[in-house]
């Protein structure tokens, strides 16, 4: 008896790809059920039954490719004619409820055009130096000391002109080492035939054009700083002094406190950005210090200090690995600052302007702090006029309950009101980011004085910042409208008819709760306000330990002048409006040489080193500034003894372990001076 097997085949799924029908779903309003979506399936059975899966499938996606162009033209079509009736409502609502839709203006506005300014403020202050081509690859070279296990919470960043050579020599990872001299806004009077102008400018060696992005236009960037005489001007001073002519080898008088000298054109840079901590008008070749004798002492000695040093490293992420081998040569060649806690450290030249812990240097310092201040109030505002519109759209709601309910009977679902209103919030926050800029146009020129810096509104009015400003007006929108539309949208056609409002207690917790969230958030702002005013108030009113009211500071740019100083003290003493007058080279706010690693001997005969800051004085100046005599006397005009004299303040007696300093002396440049 013979047995066969008969296998019965599987039908074949009459189911058409998922992923097309999600795409034509998705495409059309109606999600395909009464129009092209049914009648595919047919045709797809069809072809199925007669020709096999495969052919199936591929009719079907040639029938969704096809259609593809057209169902995306409809969509848009119809998005864009939602679009226009939200718009529309939106304008008529405007009309109908001026008062309070101006309210609400007014208020969106205000708080965008107050965040924008502190975004665009922030936005300038963190671009600071990223424009240099080797950003990422540039560190300014400071030194601490730390106490055993910690880190140094003080760093300097004045250092001998010797270890810029030695980093070049002896560690690989150093590609260029440019040394700037320590005062970064020396004031200089150029001269070039008939024109004199005052201008600001830099010492820098030949490095500083290979380091940092400062393109010239005229000359050659491995050159132009190589000689003693040479100087380097902007393509703004070089007009000044030459107007169209061609300023390249030409000679002009260069005169400072330090002397007067004949330099030569050697270059024409590009006027400095506006975002760089570097500001000059000049730059003038360290190697005219060091053709000059007596500056020997700050090229040949390791304890002068009169140097800012910026290295390029050969790569990215070798930073840490150079710290170390710094720490290495410590140990091996100056073993008691090494003992000392002394350490070298590089710091990126990005966080410069806002992450430096360096008093007096270059840029501000450590102002990241209230960057992030500034952004969270910004914030913070945002967020009040957010929960003002809010609040307002809430508690204005029974005004719509009619047009929701009506709505809501013709066929409205509440997916379809929830857009709408959500839709209607974008119109209004897109309208107030329009009164915004409006604002902070006129606002920018006080804004910008107020907080110190040099912003204009082209800053704002480029594509990326516009196009960050219009995603963050898009999410407000979103975010301001969602919890109204989510209430509107909620209202019930039977209970709106008949009892002629939209009643019922829904949602009032949460309305209570963003009012006292609004004035909770308005009463922080109020109470920072008054807090920072405080303590502006107290800065302003504590005494500093010289008195600096009805003090005017006259700057001496030329050694010309600088020769007849007591001239000019004599000739202003006669003027009944002056009581003193003082010759000096630095003021109590800005002290401008630094004597590093400097050796001291402590009462109980310990030997200590640490570096002070000085300059150099006459007898007036005391008396100029009411700064008070707690010991010892004041400088005698004429006496001979007071060659080799200094006075010093309380901490550096404090710091160099003395219980009385004077008698006492302490390391200078040139051997021993006595308090």
């Amino acid at each position: 008896m013979s047995r066969s097997f008969h296998r019965r085949s599987k039908p074949l799924s009459p189911q058409p790809p998922r992923a097309a029908e999600w795409i034509l779903e998705h495409l059309h309003p109606d999600g395909g059920d009464y129009t092209h979506l049914g009648d595919f399936r047919e045709v797809f059975a069809a072809v199925l039954a007669e020709k096999g899966r495969g052919a199936a499938l591929r009719w079907y996606w040639a029938q969704v490719l096809r259609s593809l162009p057209g169902f995306v033209l409809n969509k848009l079509y119809w998005s864009l004619s939602l679009l226009r009736n939200y718009i529309v409502i939106s304008i008529r609502n405007f009309r109908k409820s001026a008062g309070f839709s101006l309210i609400t203006l007014l208020g969106l506005a205000a708080g965008m055009a107050c965040f924008i300014l502190i975004l665009a403020y922030a936005r300038f202050e963190t671009s600071y130096d990223r424009f240099h081509e080797k950003t990422g690859r540039i560190y300014r070279l400071t030194s601490g000391k730390a106490p055993p296990g910690g880190k140094p919470s003080e760093f300097g960043a004045n250092h001998p002109s010797l270890l810029a050579s030695l980093l070049k020599r002896e560690f690989p990872e150093v590609r260029h080492a440019a040394r700037v001299f320590a005062r970064t806004d020396i004031p200089a009077v150029l001269q070039a035939g008939d024109k004199t102008f005052t201008q600001s400018g830099l010492i820098v060696d030949q490095d500083f054009l290979e380091v940092f992005t400062f393109p010239l236009l005229r000359g050659d960037k491995d050159s132009a700083l190589s000689a003693p005489g040479s100087i380097v001007l902007t393509a703004s001073t070089a007009r000044k002094l030459f107007r169209d002519q061609d300023p390249l080898l030409r000679t002009i008088r260069f005169r400072e406190e330090r002397g007067a000298a004949d330099v030569t054109v050697t270059g024409v840079a590009q006027d400095i950005p506006r975002n760089s901590s570097f500001r000059f008008d000049y730059l003038v070749s360290v190697a005219s210090l060091e053709a000059d004798k007596k500056n020997d002492y700050m090229f040949d000695n390791w304890d002068v200090g009169n140097f800012f040093i910026f290295v390029e490293l050969a790569g990215p992420g070798q930073s840490k690995a150079l710290e170390e081998k710094f720490s290495s040569w410590l140990e091996r060649e100056r073993a008691e600052q090494h003992a000392a806690g002394l350490g070298f450290y590089l710091e990126p030249i990005e966080d410069v302007h806002l992450r430096s812990n360096i008093r007096g240097q270059l840029a501000t310092n450590n102002e990241i702090h209230t960057l992030r201040l500034f952004l969270a109030i910004a914030i913070i505002t945002l967020l009040i006029a957010s929960i003002n519109y809010m609040n307002i759209v809430t508690a204005r709601s029974a005004t719509r309950a009619r047009e929701i309910g009506i709505r809501k009977v013709t066929g409205a679902g509440r997916g379809r009101l929830f857009e709408q209103f959500l839709g209607e919030a974008i119109v209004f926050a897109l309208m107030s980011l329009l009164a915004a800029l409006a604002v902070v146009w006129l606002a920018l020129p006080r804004f910008a004085a107020a907080v110190g810096v040099d912003l204009k509104f082209h800053d704002l009015a480029n594509g990326p910042f516009l196009l960050l400003v219009f995603g963050i007006t898009v999410v407000m929108g979103l975010l301001s409208g969602a919890y109204p539309a989510l209430v509107l949208s909620a209202f019930q056609p039977v209970r709106v008819f008949r009892e002629h409002a939209a009643s019922g207690q829904k949602g009032v917790r949460l309305r209570n709760l963003l009012v006292v969230g609004q004035f909770t958030a308005s009463i922080v702002l109020v109470v920072c306000t008054l807090v920072v005013f405080g303590q502006l108030h107290f800065i302003s009113s504590q005494k500093l330990g010289f008195d600096r009211e009805h003090v005017v500071v006259v700057p001496i740019r030329e050694g010309e002048t600088a020769a007849k100083a007591e001239t000019i003290r004599t000739a202003l003493l006669r003027l009944p409006e002056v009581r003193a007058v003082s010759v000096t080279s630095g003021l109590p706010t800005k002290i401008e040489s630094t004597l590093i690693n400097a050796g001291f001997t402590t009462d109980r005969g310990e030997k200590i080193k640490f570096s002070y800051h000085f300059d150099f004085t006459d007898e007036n100046f005391l008396d100029v500034f009411g700064v008070e005599l707690v010991a010892g006397r004041n400088f005698s005009p004429g006496n001979a003894a007071d060659k080799n004299a200094v006075l010093v303040n309380e901490t550096l007696v404090k710091t160099a372990g003395w219980v009385e300093g004077v008698g006492k002396e302490i390391p200078f440049i040139r051997g021993l001076r006595q308090i």
